[in-house]
């Protein structure tokens, strides 16, 4: 069952597995055989040719060698449940919920970058764009800048579930009305019309290779979203 998603690279990168990911070809659809990645999988994460998993059981982020399709390095220590991660243009932003900490990776050797960015709040999914980390908070969207971790005012998105951040818009998933709205990642002003039946049963969104790609556990399906409809 499809559960997250990333993409890069012409590629959307599903973990569909407990212990495995698939490999999809964007363009055409084609998928891999599964690649065993060992323990179970929290959640993933693409991005300085790597595929990064993580393990909220033991603490850990591994990562798989998007070329060799195998895991390379050992299992890297991050903190209590880390469950969503993003790439960014400075690395790898892991969430810990145990710890209610964001922690940050060097995208390609995985090591650690200084001390751990504690909030005080739940934490949910998170997402990079544009130099702005977004993560999940109870009701909103918390912005935080990249560079110097400020901590922004939360943006308010009640009802909302899942979200998605690119091409300075965000896209929230509300399931109760099973659509997909998008908003100015500026202004917060939403933008068209909603996606209508998409959401509903939805699992992840992201932005990436020319469209909004949704994972539906309940479907069993992930499903893209044209450009000319977004």
């Amino acid at each position: 069952m499809p559960t997250e998603l990333a993409v890069d690279n012409g590629a959307v990168w599903v973990w569909n597995y407990s212990d495995a990911t698939t490999r999809v070809d964007a363009a055409s659809g084609k998928k891999s055989d599964p690649i065993d990645v060992g323990p179970n999988i929290d959640s993933i994460a693409v991005g300085g040719g790597y595929v990064w998993l993580s393990h909220s059981k033991d603490g850990t982020v591994t990562r798989v060698n998007m070329k060799t399709q195998k895991l390379e390095g050992a299992p890297i220590k991050v903190g209590r449940k880390p469950i969503s991660m993003a790439y960014g243009d400075r690395g790898l932003y892991v969430v810990n919920t145990g710890d209610k900490t964001i922690v940050k990776l060097d995208g390609t050797t995985g090591k650690s970058f200084g001390a751990p960015l504690e909030l005080n709040e739940e934490l949910g999914g998170i997402a990079v764009d544009d130099g702005v980390i977004y993560v999940g908070t109870t009701d909103d969207v918390t912005p935080i800048d990249e560079q110097s971790f400020t901590i922004g005012e939360p943006i308010p998105f009640k009802g909302g579930s899942i979200f998605a951040v690119g091409d300075g818009s965000m896209w929230i998933g509300y399931p109760l009305a099973n659509e997909v709205r998008r908003f100015s990642a500026e202004n917060r002003k939403q933008q068209g019309e909603p996606i209508k039946g998409v959401s509903k049963g939805a699992n992840d969104i992201v932005v990436g290779e020319g469209g909004l790609w949704v994972a539906n556990t309940k479907d069993n399906s992930v499903t893209r979203v044209e450009p000319g409809d977004v």
